[in-house]
């Protein structure tokens, strides 16, 4: 047997406007009397319904939906309920991007465990299967990717379905598979309907092997879980296996018994296919021990109660749900991929736009320093050529000057010359007033104080003379060599101006009225007080000075 446990997830409630509030009102009643009063449930889910419908709003119209679903499968009526149950899963797969993922997950969940339950029922196992193993996928694939997101109950109910359907179907391997996952889990949960479903289920297998003693012992155990927990549909489920067990042992009056109640306590809790599987069986019992009215009573409410679950125009509209749901799931994927399409074209459109925007503003860059750089090219090239103006300038200035400077060498030399004529001149006329000195003493001495007189107004006129053209030419001389030898003598300086220029010692001789053989010892005192070698050029150093 299934567990019929539901799984409550909810979805979530993004507006907070009153109709909103007043929809989440309604579900909540819903859920709450969905248990024991599912008529009662489906009034306020249809409340919730038309109101989410007028808002539009889809999360709460696809919770409206599952609870629509869910009523109707509690109230006896899977066909009905599949109908709202696939709506439901449609709105909660597009909502699936847009809720956090652990809800989504959930809610997809609890609607494939539904629709498994629901085809179950109408005895549909490989669809029921189908939608069982797609809830365990999503199971593993939620605690794969975020660990923890599927608590373990639920994984564990999910689990045990997914079992019993393998069990319907008669392939104990794969059962027992998924039951051995069970008990692991309940060892920690310690859930009684779990127990009480395991122990149902490996009753049927020691059923399916012919284990009849060991069988019973386990519906028994489950039975009195069931009974315990107040589960009509539980126990009832197990009385249907005890009268099977007992049927299959030709133990025809236990069998009865079993059955009988399945008819009488089913029928007050609305589990109706546990009914029809007793008059079935009850049918097949009563052939057996001869009693045909009996069996043709139990044949007649059989018929009647698969007429009133299902039949076989049912059964291809119920297929045709999930076929329709795939079609639609597959129009939503088109839908989906072309949005994706649309949304990479516009993306690449805008990446194209956004490479075309930097590529022109790559180029401006490069425009502006392009123009930059030319503007500095011209800028440095005037710099230069303004520097080289500026070079030039003073080069002739440099050379203006040189050809000052020579002129005025040229004409002190020339100056020089004439003063040393002059004073050559001078010496001569001295030399023959000298000669005509006569024997008269008053004469002589009258000559000899005019000769002297001569030489001492020639000799300070010319250096006078002398110096102030010097000075003009080379002014810096003086002071540098005041600088560097401050102990010469005045002579001293005047001979360094003379070879300055560079005069010759008979032309020193001729100013100065001294013999070439005094220059030449006055030469030599120079040299010490400058203190040069007698190697080394005297007139070369004065001009470095």
């Amino acid at each position: 047997m299934l567990l019929f446990v539901f799984l409550n997830a909810g979805l979530p409630v993004n507006a907070s406007t009153k109709d909103t509030a007043y929809i989440a009102g309604e579900i909540r009643k819903s859920k709450n009397l969905l248990e024991k009063l599912p008529d009662s449930a489906l009034v306020h889910a249809n409340l919730a319904f038309q109101s989410a419908l007028s808002i539009g709003n889809d999360t709460l119209l696809g919770s409206a939906l599952f609870l629509i679903g869910e009523s109707y499968y509690r109230g006896g009526n899977a066909k009905l309920a599949l109908d709202y149950l696939f709506r439901s899963l449609s709105l909660v797969e597009k909502d699936l991007h847009s809720s956090s993922y652990p809800l989504r997950q959930m809610n997809l969940i609890r609607l494939l465990n539904e629709i498994s339950s629901c085809y179950f029922d109408l005895k549909m196992i490989d669809l029921a299967l189908q939608y069982s193993e797609r809830t365990v996928s999503v199971i593993e694939e939620s605690n794969r990717r975020k660990p923890g997101t599927i608590k373990p109950f639920v994984r564990m109910i999910v689990l045990y379905n997914t079992g019993s359907l393998y069990l319907h179907k008669e392939d104990y391997i794969k059962s027992k598979k998924y039951f051995r996952e069970v008990e692991k889990l309940n060892a920690t949960l310690h859930d009684s309907s779990t127990m009480a479903g395991l122990l149902s289920n490996e009753g049927n297998i020691l059923k399916a092997n012919g284990e009849y003693e060991k069988a019973n012992k386990s519906f028994m155990k489950s039975k009195e879980i069931w009974e315990k927990l107040g589960s009509c549909k539980g126990y009832v489920s197990v009385y249907n296996n005890l009268g099977e067990n007992f049927l299959l042992q030709k133990k025809y009056a236990d069998a009865i018994y079993w059955l009988k109640l399945v008819i009488e306590k089913g029928t007050e809790c609305g589990a109706m296919r546990s009914v029809q599987i007793a008059t079935k069986m009850l049918s097949d019992v009563y052939k057996q021990t001869g009693n045909l009215s009996e069996a043709i009573k139990m044949q007649e409410l059989n018929l009647k109660l698969s007429d009133s679950i299902f039949n076989t125009e049912n059964v291809a509209n119920l297929g045709k749900l999930a076929i329709q749901y795939d079609f639609d799931k597959q129009i939503h994927q088109q839908e989906l991929e072309q949005r994706e399409a649309l949304k990479d074209q516009r993306q690449k459109q805008l990446f194209f736009i956004m490479l075309a925007s930097v590529f022109f503003l790559l180029c401006l860059i490069i425009g502006l320093l392009f123009i930059n750089q030319r503007r500095k090219t011209q800028n440095e090239r005037l710099k230069r050529d303004q520097l080289d103006l500026e070079r030039k300038n003073l080069e002739l200035e440099k050379e203006k000057l040189e050809l000052e400077l020579d002129y005025k060498n040229k004409e002190l030399a020339t100056n020089v010359m004439y003063l040393v004529q002059q004073n050559e001149y001078l010496s001569e006329i001295a030399g023959k007033l000298l000669e005509l000195k006569n024997e008269n003493a008053e004469e002589s001495r009258q000559m000899d104080r005019i000769v002297a007189e001569l030489k001492s107004k020639k000799d300070d006129r010319i250096w006078k003379e002398f110096e102030l053209r010097f000075q003009d030419v080379h002014q810096d001389f003086y002071r540098r060599l005041n600088e560097r030898f401050p102990d010469l003598t005045p002579n001293e300086k005047k001979l360094a101006a003379f070879l300055r220029l560079n005069m010759t010692s008979k032309d020193i001789s001729a100013i100065t009225f001294q013999t070439p053989e005094s220059i030449k010892i006055a030469r030599s005192r120079l040299r010490k007080k400058l203190g040069i070698s007698q190697e080394e050029n005297l007139i070369a150093f004065l001009e470095g000075v």
